[in-house]
């Protein structure tokens, strides 16, 4: 499983002290280990002047919207404090490295996921006055210590529709990872009316998430984190049904809910997404080293009023590798006034250098609508350029069996994009076969949880409700994904149903 660092520098303006240039290596360190382990953790400390650094373990915690706090480790017998040994504090000399050992003891009572951070930061020597810049530095430590019985596991303690500042309706989810081990998450919801059709999918975001620009958040061990998003489809009182999409690790589950909603708790939103409608979806390009290429893209606003609207070229996901950016130049305004019923024209000019390597590179078009100064809606629109012939598959991780509220069965399949291009129509079918039997008891399309591009490394989870309920026994379960109309994995599986399926984390 594919891991993600927070590699953590923290600028303070501080009116006390001044810190010279510190360069601090490594950042982030992970390491599988055993009970009754020692090992080393190697830092390498250099700064540009003479100047003396404390450091100090801290605990790794995380508030509700998924962001991280340090807090000091109790001082207890079995605190992780008495695991390290390093020095509190180093002098370094001008332009020279201080090599220090981090000795880790892992004790043998030890099991789980265990994660500090280690705060390097320069020292106060004497009085400055001034506004001036303080660097510190947080070496992010995860020690993950095997053993037998370990498992993902959570646990969701609240599962909501409620009116957000403005009374309209948010999804809500308080996520808990109640398991000893980390993992990343991401939910995804589907909004049913009565009739079964569904009215909307949304991504629930964290704070995390948004501030990285990723699906997932990662979770530490008892992080109880908030996952939220907009609902700006339910446009009419009614009862309707909520199917919870929820990515562990390498599992998944889903969980279904119903709700009334009420014109006298909300009020309703208006489509805002009618501001900003794009003329196509999105521009995607195969590309030859040395070529040039321009597109436009037009921006609709078929509201009923005057919007401001303002554009810019982003990454399409923090530290994203195959950034499109330096390859791409925006001409034309970069904001604008957009009366109802015109239309705005950007020009996008992508030039591939002669030394571009094979691979999909990608970048976004962020528009953002406001009025009076205040941003009503933000909508991506997603750009990739392909050089040559990059590999586009998925990989089968894990399939779920599960009853819903209204003892409906649902099947999923949890997919990675293993390969190293998006895929922008994800569809599926599957079939159930009994043993020996050449036609499927059950078969049909799976649908994917959300909506838009999958990207390189990126999760999603593929469903059914099955029309009908199988009788008890095991199956074989075949499935096919594929991108459009190409075809990107081929998996078949054992399956197995119950008379009764109890849901287990």
């Amino acid at each position: 499983m594919s891991r993600l660092f927070f590699i953590i520098s923290l600028v303070f303006l501080l009116g006390t002290s001044v810190a010279f240039s510190l360069e601090v290596q490594p950042l982030a360190f992970q390491k599988e280990v055993n009970p009754g382990d020692k090992i080393l953790i190697p830092l390498k400390i250099s700064s540009e002047v003479d100047q003396k650094i404390s450091l100090k373990l801290l605990k790794y915690t995380q508030r509700e919207d998924g962001k991280q706090e340090f807090v000091e480790y109790e001082d207890s017998r079995d605190s992780v404090l008495n695991w390290f040994a390093f020095p509190n504090t180093v002098f370094l000399r001008a332009y020279s490295s201080a090599n220090i050992a981090v000795e880790v003891k892992i004790p043998y009572t030890a099991r789980g996921t265990y994660v500090s951070v280690i705060m390097v930061e320069p020292e106060e020597e004497g009085a400055v006055t001034g506004i001036t810049i303080k660097i510190r530095f947080a070496i992010l430590i995860v020690l993950r210590v095997s053993a037998p019985g370990l498992r993902q596991t959570y646990e969701i303690e609240d599962f909501d529709i409620v009116p957000d500042e403005n009374k309209e309706p948010v999804v809500t989810v308080k996520f808990h990872n109640n398991s000893l081990l980390d993992y990343f998450a991401s939910i995804d919801a589907a909004i049913r009316d009565p009739n079964g059709r569904t009215v909307e999918k949304v991504h629930l975001n964290t704070g995390q998430s948004l501030n990285r620009g990723i699906a997932q958040t990662w979770l530490v061990p008892d992080a109880n984190v908030i996952f939220s998003a907009k609902v700006s489809k339910i446009l009419s009182s009614g009862k309707y049904k909520v199917h919870l999409y929820v990515n562990y690790g390498d599992r998944q589950r889903i969980v279904t809910k119903s709700f009334q909603i009420d014109r006298k708790l909300f009020k309703l939103p208006e489509p805002k997404e009618l501001y900003l409608l794009f003329g196509k979806p999105y521009i995607s390009l195969h590309l030859k080293p040395r070529s040039v290429k321009t597109e436009l893209v037009s921006v609709t606003n078929k509201g009923g009023e005057p919007v401001d609207v303002s554009v810019k070229l982003s990454d399409i996901r923090s530290n994203f590798k195959n950034s499109l950016l330096p390859w791409t130049t925006l001409r034309g305004k970069e904001e604008f006034l957009l009366s109802p019923g015109k239309s705005s024209k950007t020009v996008l000019t992508f030039k591939v250098p002669a030394d571009a390597e094979e691979g999909a590179y990608y970048g976004k078009l962020v528009y953002t609508a406001s009025k009076d100064a205040t941003p009503i809606i933000s909508r991506d629109f997603l750009l990739s350029l392909i050089v040559g012939e990059p590999t586009v598959s998925a990989t089968l991780l894990s399939v779920d069996v599960e009853r819903g509220e209204d003892q409906e069965i649902f099947l999923s399949a949890l997919l990675k994009n293993d390969g190293e291009v998006h895929l922008a129509k994800i569809n599926g079918t599957y079939e159930i076969f009994e043993p020996g039997e050449i036609v499927p008891t059950f078969s049909g399309e799976l649908e994917a949880s959300r909506e838009g591009w999958i990207l390189p490394e990126e999760k999603i989870i593929m469903a059914t409700t099955l029309d009908g309920i199988p009788k008890e026994g095991t199956y074989i379960l075949a499935l096919k994904i594929y991108d459009d109309k190409e075809l990107v994995m081929q998996a078949s599986t054992e399956l197995a149903f119950k008379n009764s399926t109890t849901e287990e984390n």
